[in-house]
């Protein structure tokens, strides 16, 4: 296209119209869409916006840019195949904007999407900062780049008069300029900005305005024909025609795949039963006989599995080849408008968009009908659906990794390379298993594997945001759970009660419970439990190999199997794949293979003598390491941070790097006056907080547990939400409750039998969730009287679902019968819980004994709160 559209509206607020926003973007002929006053903030994605069409820039109103919680922010969309990237500096956080760069062939367009809320006009600090970026942005530039700067700027008070050249001016005759106004226009001047905007609003004024590069080819810009959702009172839409040379470049992906759904096993296995394997692999060298097993497999693969075309198709799933038609016409009259902008032709282009739209709007709702019938025909479908709507797709278009940036896809492939390799310190099968470990070699063709990079939290442009993916050859792990079995059964008695991750029996649960009921002691004897939550970076990945390798030989094992661990562990090679590039591979010279049933075994065992190194209580899962101490004086603090020593010794011994910075200590007490000592971990002063979250639950430091309960009220709302979004239009009764159960109640109730609240006041916070999913479930049952519903617990009943405080009793009754049973293999918790033994039978006697307590918070912990309720039941 010779043109890139740019479409710009102040949206007055997005969190209504998400769906209206979602379809109208699918259906928009527009390149670039801007979008002012958004209103969103992190519970909405913009993939729930923008599908995956489109890369967004957002910047949503937070603490640092505006006083206020509600209400502004600024985005950027940049449809796919143009190469994008923001333009970033810690020092604009105070500002709502956001810089992004485009690139358009022989030149790169700087465009900045600007909101200046009426009450911060005056701000010199905030017009200082903002036009700070513009010059900073400017230095970067190349002399022919250009520079947009689009917005809703809040000068109202400026009447705009056109020169000769096309360009505007404030008309100082009509015009209203404060000090904060006309050193705004004057540094613009400085930077060769011109204003473009015409267009004025009902009240002949203009809010939103643009700022050009002073060129001799101005870009087009007028009214766009119709709004993309909703009328905006004082602020017309806009759309702005930009040269572009730069041909479009998308990222292919493989088009071909095995469809294995449709695999004739039948032949498969009589063609491996005919062969010979004896004679066909090698007896004496495991690598020729593993290299031949996976070249005959594959041959027998090819033969035997279809192959299929994977669908490249970018239209939404629910446009038909008449709407796909009706588009193709649709944004023929937009661009035919945009060019020579007559009345005529915007009457056939709101003719031609409001007839498709009707169109669209139909095809959308029979899609999302059809994908709500999926919940109990296709669930696997429904749930891809509703996946892909809880989660951004895609990576972004260009990523950085201290300070170099990727902007292709084989770049962006090798960069994740260097960035994941970095975190490394330098009869058939059961012939290839027998010839392995006698050997002592795991074949090398099964530690070549791809990694794929998922991001975890921060930035996603930056890539040590990532971590690496890796899928393994599904034939090693076969072989990993043949030698993991012996393997846990020689080594389990050897674990330390103290580790609860990967340990059969034991869970967060256990962890948390153990370690609260430890505190609740430690108050009931009025003393303060300090803890010190320790942090490893890379624990998994820095794994040193000849380290695990003495430690097994110490454990028992030894001869060829010892040389097999080696041969498993050492000269793994990695290759990075993103769609269809690939890096170039690179040895994992550290660390445990990741998705690998052994892997996680070997860390146990590695770690597992940090527990005997520390002499005081401490409680791990896997590489998460909590050291405590009931403090009674100065001299149980020194005594605690001598076991902090202890850790980073081990740590300096056994290669794994601890991270000062990341360690956390709190006191958990109940005293108006607790001991305060100050802890260090390598010579680095450990950071004291009032709250942290452990395992997945805030812990306060009096132990109520108020602050989770109101952290997963809101997280459960924010799923709510998403909900109420998502299956806006469906009114399936089972469906919604599915939602709610996966999404929602899920949510409220991990640990819910550490934190569960003692208090009406939590539990009915707690239940207000699940009373807003009802009305919204049964909002279009025929009610007799709208305004006077029947009771909350009737209306659980109609669709059978469980009162909240209900669910976390019976789950509190079922641990405690878990642990007397033998299927949670905690022996700290077992040991904490009294059979009530009695002489004689009696009448009313329960199971369990309970002491007595002298305090409410004792009376109400958790474990004995659990055998309390265990007792009713």
């Amino acid at each position: 296209s010779k043109h890139i559209l740019i479409y710009y509206q102040n949206a007055g607020g997005m969190n209504s119209f998400v769906n209206d926003y979602r379809l109208a973007v699918s259906d928009s002929c527009f390149d670039i869409i801007v979008l002012s006053e958004t209103w969103l903030d992190s519970r909405t994605l913009s993939s729930q916006v923008f599908g995956s069409h489109y890369e967004v820039f957002r910047c949503d109103r937070n603490p640092d840019n505006s006083k206020k919680s509600t209400g502004g922010g600024v985005l950027v969309a940049v449809r796919l195949g143009l190469k994008a990237r923001v333009v970033e500096n810690d020092s604009w956080k105070c500002l709502e904007q956001v810089w992004v760069s485009i690139e358009l062939g022989d030149r790169t367009l700087f465009l900045c999407a600007l909101y200046i809320p009426p009450d911060r006009i005056g701000e010199n600090g905030l017009i200082e900062t903002h036009c700070g970026s513009v010059f900073t942005v400017m230095e970067t530039a190349a002399p022919v780049d250009d520079l947009f700067i689009l917005g809703d700027f809040n000068l109202s008070g400026i009447s705009w008069q056109p020169s000769h050249n096309g360009f505007l001016y404030p008309d100082p005759s009509r015009s209203t300029l404060s000090a904060s106004a006309i050193r705004l226009l004057d540094n613009y001047s400085a930077a060769t900005l011109v204003q473009i905007n015409h267009v004025v609003n009902e009240n002949n004024r203009s809010l939103d305005l643009c700022f050009v590069s002073c060129r001799d080819h101005l870009p087009l810009i007028g009214t766009a024909p119709c709004e993309l959702v909703k009328v905006v009172p004082h602020h017309p839409p806009l759309v702005i025609a930009v040269e572009n040379k730069l041909a479009r470049d998308f990222i292919k992906f493989p088009a071909v795949v095995h469809d294995f759904s449709k695999a004739d096993h039948r032949s498969i296995a009589d063609v491996l039963a005919t062969i010979d394997w004896g004679n066909t692999l090698d007896s004496n060298d495991i690598e020729r006989a593993a290299l031949t097993f996976s070249h005959v497999l594959s041959y027998v693969i090819d033969r035997h599995v279809p192959k299929r075309t994977l669908n490249t198709n970018s239209r939404p799933p629910w446009q038909t080849s008449e709407l796909q038609k009706m588009k193709t016409v649709k944004r023929a009259a937009l661009r035919k408008f945009t060019k020579y902008r007559t009345p005529s032709l915007r009457s056939i282009y709101l003719r031609i968009n409001y007839e498709y739209q009707r169109a669209s709007r139909h095809c959308f709702l029979q899609y999302q009908r059809s994908i709500e019938l999926k919940c109990k025909r296709q669930p696997k479908s429904f749930w891809k659906y509703v996946n892909e709507q809880r989660k951004e797709s895609g990576l972004p278009s260009s990523m950085e990794l201290n300070g170099k940036t990727a902007s292709c896809p084989q770049e962006i492939c090798q960069l994740f390379a260097t960035k994941f390799a970095s975190v490394f310190s330098d009869e058939q099968i059961h012939c290839l298993f027998r010839l392995s470990l006698s050997s002592g070699v795991f074949p090398s063709c099964w530690k070549v594997a791809n990694m794929f990079p998922v991001h975890k939290k921060g930035r996603k442009r930056d890539a040590n945001n990532y971590r690496g993916i890796t899928a393994l050859c599904a034939i090693s792990k076969l072989f990993e759970i043949v030698v993991m079995d012996p393997l846990l059964s020689h080594c389990k008695h050897l674990i330390s009660n103290d580790q609860h991750g990967f340990t059969s029996g034991r869970s967060t649960n256990t962890n948390l419970l153990c370690f609260t009921s430890y505190i609740t002691d430690s108050m009931t004897a009025h003393d303060q439990t300090d803890a010190i939550y320790t942090d490893l970076s890379a624990a998994f990945d820095k794994l040193n190999h000849d380290i695990a390798i003495a430690k097994l030989d110490r454990l028992g094992v030894c001869g060829n199997l010892l040389r097999w661990f080696g041969s498993y562990l050492t000269d793994r090679y990695l290759t990075v794949v993103i769609g269809d590039c690939r890096s170039n591979s690179f040895q994992a010279t550290s660390g445990i293979p990741q998705g690998s049933h052994l892997g996680p075994l070997i860390f146990l065992l590695y770690f597992n003598d940090v527990h005997f190194v520390i002499e005081g209580p401490r409680l791990s899962f896997a590489d998460d390491l909590k050291i405590f101490l009931q403090i009674k004086s100065i001299a149980d603090c020194m005594y605690l941070q001598h076991q902090l020593d202890n850790f980073a010794n081990w740590c300096s011994a056994n290669r794994m790097v601890v991270n000062p910075a990341k360690c956390s200590m709190i006191t958990f007490s109940r005293k108006k006056q607790p001991i305060v000592f100050i802890y260090s971990l390598l010579d680095t002063e450990i950071d004291r907080v009032s709250h942290i979250k452990d395992l997945g639950v805030i812990l306060d430091s009096q132990l109520n547990f108020k602050q989770h309960v109101s952290y997963t009220i809101n997280k459960a709302s924010i799923a709510l939400g998403f909900i109420f979004r998502v299956a806006k239009n469906f009114s399936d009764i089972h469906c919604l409750k599915s939602l709610y159960c996966s999404l929602v109640r899920s949510t409220m109730e991990y640990c819910s039998a550490v934190w569960s609240p003692a208090y009406n006041n939590g539990a009915e916070r707690i239940e207000s969730v699940q009373r807003r999913f009802l009305r919204f479930a049964l909002r279009k049952l025929p009610w007799r009287d709208p305004f006077r519903l029947p009771s909350y617990e009737s209306r659980c009943q109609l669709i059978d679902l469980e009162l909240l405080r209900t669910r976390r009793d019976i789950n509190r009754a079922l641990f405690i019968a878990d642990v007397l049973q033998g299927r949670v293999d905690c022996s700290s918790i077992l040991e904490q819980i009294n059979l009530n033994v009695r002489p004689r039978a009696l009448r009313n006697s329960v199971m369990l004994r309970l002491p007595l307590f002298r305090t409410n918070y004792a009376f109400y912990g958790a474990l004995i709160g659990m055998q309390r309720v265990f007792n009713t039941v």
